[in-house]
């Protein structure tokens, strides 16, 4: 079998930096472990930004668990960032 290399250049590293916002939704890859076994299993999970820093992006934690970090290297090799709906016009209804 062969396996897909995924290429990213710093630009695009800069480019999803400069895009990235707090609030933001980003999928991440969390890892359960099941009650008495060694078996992990992964989970996608979506959480929000609530902190962007040079190299990497925190994530929102539910009480219990770590703080969630991801790099945006990680972003873009895992497709972490979700697309933002857009903005809807105060005048508009739905129209």
């Amino acid at each position: 079998m062969s396996e897909q290399k995924v290429v990213y250049r710093c630009e695009d590293i800069d480019r999803l930096r400069e895009q990235l916002k707090i609030g933001d939704p980003v999928r991440t890859e969390v890892w359960f472990d099941r009650l008495g076994e060694r078996l992990m299993i992964p989970r996608q999970r979506v959480r929000k930004i609530v902190g962007i820093y040079p190299h990497l992006v925190e994530l929102e934690s539910w009480p219990g668990e770590p703080v969630q970090t991801v790099t945006y290297a990680e972003m873009l090799i895992h497709g972490g960032a979700i697309e933002r709906a857009p903005r809807r016009s105060r005048g508009s209804r739905g129209k």
